[in-house]
């Protein structure tokens, strides 16, 4: 009896002090255990590249790239990122460009980084400030948007079609711009403006990305009886095939077919069912949910016969306010964290970034799990609330596994029971006190690894997702 006492006590320690986390049911296995190697650093951003070969650590006081095949670190550059030039991070798809954006204010711009060198590659910026900026599927070009004057909903705009180096290919001012982003699945551009003071020109078009020629144009019918309706631009389905708008006035959703010539599939709103919204694309592009708040539901929607497949009980009112919106301005200031479709198609996560997140089997419409989110109640937004004072959900790429990221834990989900198949990280109970606290994870582009950083991040674990 005393020597099982000393074995489990001996366990107990082990696991209440080790820094490796412990996983359930073996869902990953750790494959490299990452010393940025100053004890008072600490990581702020980790992202794969377009292969998932390499990894780029951004630090408190270093800026690394890693090999997520060895685990060795390969550089250290030696000039160091500077935060406030911008908190996002994309790999150039296909190459060695890491781009540096979403800075706020006037001084806002774009920052290129050699990734072989650790070296400024370019510095882009405009006036009065860039909002926006994307690599193309291709890697080749870049998209920025930036103010020429005022506020984002009512000023005009500079879109900017740029090569991989950040030299302008073509450029041109846009008024009363909404969004622009390039296209899934071809070389072109797809453009959202106001629509009111261009009666002469549709208010979603999709350009030729290098001579701006308008290859399509789509607006809804409701502008014939009210000016004041027009379709905003809120996502392309991944094939290409849709493209789906918010109608403004109307709250509704209207969605078009951009290969065949068809009557649009409109979704409007009614006493009954109140301002509907669209939620977001399968991956397989074959379905699409809305969701109508006064009904309390979202309904799932056959992208190709516009029908309703299937109502999801939304009685706890998950999803308020502003989510599926893709305005690019809207990341800057929201979470954005709402939605999430599973690989598969089989589940539907949406959550509430102040209460819960509920997940629903697509192909029945029962819920399988609602998950309490991490969140602090005393902090309501936008006062005293950083984005990291919320918690992330997001699928593995190929695989049925929901991660949570928060600034008190790292989590996987198993989506068809709810169940925490894999934890990481102290589960504090009072939120951080710095916008850089959250737990650091994501999955690779393959959905092969997973990445971890529990709030402190004085290592890095990179595991292998084995399920």
């Amino acid at each position: 009896m005393r020597q099982f006492v000393r074995v489990a006590l001996f366990w107990f320690l082990l696991l209440s002090i080790s820094p490796i986390p412990f996983a359930y049911g073996q869902i990953v296995k750790p494959k490299f255990q990452l010393n940025i190697g100053d004890a008072n650093d600490r990581v702020v951003r980790a992202v794969f590249s377009s292969d998932g070969k390499r990894i780029l650590l951004v630090n408190d006081r270093s800026t690394q790239i890693w090999s997520a095949e060895t685990g060795k670190l390969l550089l250290t550059f030696p000039e160091h990122i500077q935060h406030n030039k911008g908190r996002w991070f994309d790999w150039q798809p296909g190459g060695s460009t890491i781009m540096q954006y979403g800075a706020l204010g006037k001084n806002a711009g774009v920052v290129l980084w050699d990734a072989d060198t650790g070296r400024k590659a370019a510095e882009l910026t405009e006036k009065k400030g860039m909002i926006h900026a994307e690599w193309n599927r291709s890697g080749d070009r870049i998209l920025t948007v930036s103010h020429q004057s005022g506020y984002p909903a009512g000023s005009d705009f500079t879109i900017s079609i740029r090569d991989e180096k950040g030299r302008i290919l073509r450029q041109r001012s846009e008024p009363y711009l909404r969004a622009a982003t390039f296209s899934n699945v071809e070389s072109s551009v797809i453009i959202s403006v106001r629509g009111i003071e261009r009666a002469e020109k549709k208010a979603i078009r999709v350009e030729d990305m290098q001579t701006g020629d308008i290859l399509r144009s789509f607006d809804q019918d409701l502008r014939k009886s009210d000016h004041w309706n027009y379709a905003v631009f809120n996502t392309e389905s991944p094939d290409g095939k849709y493209i789906c708008a918010d109608i403004v006035l109307s709250k509704g959703v209207v969605c078009w077919d951009t290969k065949e010539d068809r009557k649009p599939m409109y979704y409007l709103d009614n006493k009954e069912t109140g301002d509907i919204t669209f939620i977001g694309f399968s991956k397989d592009s074959r379905s699409f949910a809305i969701r109508k708040p006064k009904a309390k539901v979202i309904q799932i929607i056959d992208a190709e016969s516009g029908n309703v497949r299937v109502t999801l009980d939304n009685s706890n009112e998950t999803l308020s306010g502003g989510c599926g919106s893709q305005l690019y301005w809207v990341r800057l200031y929201s979470p954005g964290y709402c939605t999430s479709w599973s690989p598969t198609g089989r589940y539907l996560a949406a959550t509430n970034a102040t209460k819960e997140v509920n997940i629903w089997n697509v192909a029945n419409g029962k819920i399988v799990a609602r998950i309490p989110v991490i969140y602090d109640e005393r902090y309501e937004p936008p006062v005293s609330t950083y984005v990291s004072d919320y918690e992330e959900f997001t699928f593995n790429p190929r695989r049925d596994l929901l991660l949570s990221i928060s600034n008190r834990s790292i989590r996987i989900f198993a989506p068809e029971t709810g169940e925490v198949i894999f934890e990481s990280g102290t589960r504090r109970k009072e939120r951080s006190t710095h916008g850089h606290q959250r737990h650091i994870a994501g999955w690779s582009p393959d959905g092969s690894l997973l990445i971890t950083a529990e709030a402190e991040n004085k290592s890095v674990m990179l595991w292998e997702v084995i399920r």
